[in-house]
């Protein structure tokens, strides 16, 4: 797998190594990080393919007016809307896990344990931001948590390869979001986050699946499509 490479500087050395695994490192493993303000995975050599996605479930004839029941998640948080987040969700809290904090919404989710998040934009948001927390190193049934609540693929069986992170020691704590794009099938958000004094900004891509949010992990098995050393120039603010 590949490293982070992060800008070139004393600044960013420190932080690839206070939060090299937490984005997807895998230490002696990788090859020393070279000089770039930004990254792009590369596709792991490997003959699997990537299974289509579901097909969009959309209202049929006369019925532009009704909500399907598949927009409901498979808890029952109901879903459907696309209007795009112009502020934080206003009804989610944090819980403290150890000094790592996990975002909680009555109407967006998790509904179930980690699982279970409404087909929302402020559903995809705590989906992707919980998930890419449990996969790199905060899941206590690491397999379980990839095999289901990863999109099935190229980037999954490379993880499930590759084996549970151990927990990071550094704390990464969100301060803020950027949901890129948003359909009721995928969505694109951003997280501007803080560790040891450094600012990281990474971006995360979910799906739709089998009712519910799944994270859709690069070919390479990392989480994130990619970070760079700084925060983003708009963001909406968000964390504990």
């Amino acid at each position: 797998m590949n490293l982070i490479r992060w800008a070139a500087g004393a600044a960013a050395a420190v932080l690839l190594v206070l939060v090299g695994v937490w984005l997807g490192g895998r230490g002696a493993n990788h090859p020393e990080p070279a000089a770039a303000t930004s990254w792009s995975p590369t596709s792991a050599s490997s003959t699997i393919t990537d299974p289509p996605p579901p097909a969009p479930t959309t209202p049929g004839p006369g019925d532009e007016n009704t909500t399907p029941a598949t927009y409901d998640s498979a808890c029952g948080l109901s879903g459907g809307t696309t209007e795009l987040l112009t502020r934080a969700p206003s009804d989610v809290t944090w819980r403290n896990d150890g000094g790592w904090y996990f975002p909680l919404s009555p109407s967006a989710g998790p509904g179930t344990g980690s699982s279970c998040f409404a087909r929302t934009p402020a559903g995809a948001l705590l989906a992707g931001y919980t998930i890419s927390m449990l996969v790199d190193g905060l899941a206590d049934d690491f397999a379980r948590v990839v095999t289901d609540q990863t999109v099935p693929g190229v980037g999954q069986t490379v993880r499930l390869g590759q084996g549970a992170l151990e927990k990071p020691t550094t704390v990464v704590i969100p301060k803020g979001f950027v949901l890129d794009r948003y359909t009721t099938d995928e969505a694109t958000m951003s997280f501007y986050l803080t560790t040891a004094g450094q600012d990281v900004t990474c971006s995360f891509s979910v799906q739709w699946y089998e009712n519910d949010w799944r994270l859709k992990l690069q070919q390479n098995g990392n989480t994130p499509g990619g970070c760079i050393a700084a925060p983003p120039i708009q963001f909406t603010p968000w964390g504990p």
